[in-house]
């Protein structure tokens, strides 16, 4: 298995797919169905951007997961001290080759980054029915810091 950079928004909405779905399934009120062309041309906009990073693994020459980070910075407010972070997006792992170590070396990227720009955070979230991402991210030593809640008016 390796683990390259990717500016290639068609391989990334590939790869997408399984990720949409779930939130789909999950929230269908706010997720839409996966729909290819909209979700790479969504990706090609972003991967465009600053501070923007993609990397995809592969096994046998097929891309098999990936991750989606980019650095944020804050400045200082009369509340809160100026940070920096590495912010996750989306880190996904096809399900048929789940269990291999592949997320925990497409999250060494994003650690491998931080650790160079002397960064000290790296910040994610994941919704609370997605039992098995929350299992996956406090074993990697994530800790959650702050809860998000909504009422629905309709």
């Amino acid at each position: 298995m390796k683990v390259v950079r990717t500016s290639d928004a068609s391989i990334i909405a590939r790869l997408n797919e399984p990720v949409q779905e779930l939130h789909f399934k999950m929230y269908p009120e706010k997720f839409k169905p996966f729909d290819f062309e909209g979700v790479k041309d969504y990706f090609q906009d972003v991967i465009e951007g600053d501070k923007q990073y993609f990397y995809v693994a592969e096994e046998s020459d097929q891309a098999v997961g990936y991750i989606w980070f980019q650095e944020v910075s804050k400045e200082a407010t009369a509340f809160s001290h100026e940070r920096s972070m590495i912010y996750i997006n989306q880190l996904s792992v096809n399900p048929d080759s789940k269990g291999k170590g592949i997320g925990k070396a497409l999250l060494g990227q994003a650690i491998d980054l931080a650790k160079e720009k002397g960064i000290a955070k790296i910040g994610l979230d994941y919704y609370t029915k997605n039992e098995l991402s929350k299992k996956i991210y406090e074993k990697m030593g994530f800790e959650v810091v702050s809860e998000v809640a909504f009422i629905d008016l309709d």
